[in-house]
């Protein structure tokens, strides 16, 4: 046998060993991760390493002109794509001893943050326990809220973690904690389209309560413990969807706030004044067209819609949208906070305080939280009342908010750095925080993966380019 066929021989048997390790453990779609693999140093004898064969007259099946060298980053993947079934093995929970024999078989390094991204915060106050949601490594994490990390310790460990296949966790953005029983509710930004219930005393690798299967790209949530509804933003198309709050399965919406008179630009937060009935969103600004003619397929997690057209392309300014809390169908918003004195950048999460009326925005890009008030009745080009930000904050960008009435609170999760912080309630400007939890060491920085669809590769600075 020949030098070359002796290489595509040993190339054969490997994957063959690799498939039938892992022909119990097939990813399950929304489970891959970004994996680079360093290129081999060169072969000279036959048979050291699975090589390419290089394309030639008597070989033109390659579909290459000229021979091709690995020269970056995707050529050194090609010969080892088995590192994603490696990741996907440990997903899915496969014996240690296959995935140790994967290991032995690829040469590889992961590109990954081993700490929680906090998006969302909210308060027990029954148990007086604080519960931060974690979409890098899709966990739920359960603190006394009067945890403390001093400069000295690293981080501060959770009483509770919730995490593992049986909770149907994936990228956990919208949080709700139903003060009366404790449960938490958890609604998924990208990948998982279902909403999950879980037990005020939930732990570990447990399936929710309930569960149910939302419209894909939905963001965050809220309830309207009143009338028993649970509103939630999705992203695209842009709408607000309202359950029943004891919904389930492939229960549909009750109603749903959506169209071009609606003024909603990819929601993202969302918050209720019951007090004056309305309903408050943040929109980043990215516009998308309705015409009337769009309809609904099916009934279950991965809803279609026929929107007519696609968007405009246009990006606009953020805003603040207020509608009245039963609206529905195509209804204008009543006022639309935007403008550059508003400073919003990205805003995140919104949290409403129900006594004074303020209306809380975690400012990612901004590294900030605003706090608008007066809206009830004010519009336009609005400036905030209030901006907490600065040095001294520990704010590094800040994706969830939670205003702690009972204790004159204000919680935030900074997705930026594993840490949540907490200020007097009428905090304003470069304010230290009353205490922080940091789930990482005081110099992390989160690489805040999130939709991670490309990567390239820059030889010339030696740099993985990853769009976020």
């Amino acid at each position: 046998m020949s030098g070359k066929g002796t290489r595509r021989a040993v190339c054969i048997l490997g994957i063959a060993i690799i498939v039938s390790i892992l022909a119990a453990a097939v990813p399950e779609p929304g489970l891959s991760r970004l994996v680079s693999v360093r290129q081999l140093p060169a072969q000279d004898s036959p048979g050291q390493a699975c090589a390419w064969d290089e394309p030639s007259a008597s070989n033109p099946d390659l579909g290459f002109a000229e021979p091709v060298q690995p020269k970056n980053l995707f050529a050194a993947l090609l010969p080892s794509a088995g590192a994603s079934f490696l990741m996907a093995a440990q997903q899915r929970g496969a014996p240690l001893e296959a995935q140790n024999e994967i290991t032995r078989t690829l040469d590889f390094r992961t590109l990954a943050d081993t700490y929680p991204t906090y998006t969302s915060v909210g308060v027990n106050f029954e148990t007086d326990e604080l519960v931060l949601q974690d979409n890098n490594l899709w966990s739920t994490r359960v603190f006394n809220r009067l945890d403390n990390t001093p400069p000295s310790m690293e981080i501060t460990q959770p009483k509770r973690i919730i995490q593992g296949r049986n909770t149907l966790i994936q990228y956990n953005n919208g949080l709700y904690i139903d003060q009366k029983n404790g449960d938490i509710y958890s609604v998924e930004s990208d990948t998982g389209d279902r909403m999950t219930v879980f037990a005020r005393d939930a732990s570990g690798n447990m399936a929710p309560k309930r569960e149910l299967h939302v419209f894909h790209r939905a963001y965050a949530m809220t309830i309207d413990e009143e009338r028993q509804e649970i509103y939630i933003t999705e992203e695209y198309p842009p709408q607000i969807l309202v359950y029943r709050k004891e919904a389930s399965g492939d229960e549909l919406p009750v109603r749903v706030i959506k169209g071009d008179h609606t003024k909603l630009q990819t929601p993202h937060g969302i918050a209720l004044d019951l007090k004056n009935r309305l309903i408050f969103v943040v929109n980043w600004g990215q516009e998308v067209d309705f015409d009337g003619s769009e309809t609904m397929n099916g009934c279950c997690r991965n809803q279609i819609y026929e929107t007519g057209r696609l968007g405009t392309g246009k990006f606009n300014l953020p805003s603040i949208t207020v509608y009245p809390l039963d609206a529905t169908g195509d209804t204008a918003p009543l006022r639309v906070i935007q403008g550059d004195k508003t400073q919003m950048n990205w805003p995140s999460n919104l949290s409403l305080d129900p006594d004074g009326g303020d209306l809380y925005v975690a400012n990612n890009v901004n590294h900030s939280v605003l706090v608008f008030s007066g809206l009830t009745s004010q519009g336009g080009n609005v400036a905030p009342a209030r901006v907490v930000k600065g040095d001294k904050t520990g704010l590094i960008n800040p994706t969830g908010v939670f205003v702690d009435t009972k204790h004159q609170e204000l919680w935030v999760a900074n997705l930026g750095n594993s840490s949540a912080t907490v200020y007097p309630l009428k905090a304003n400007g470069n304010v230290a925080p009353l205490r922080i939890i940091r789930s990482a060491p005081r110099e992390h920085v989160s690489l805040t993966f999130g939709r991670t669809a490309a990567v390239t590769y820059d030889p010339n600075r030696e740099e993985i380019l990853v769009p976020n």
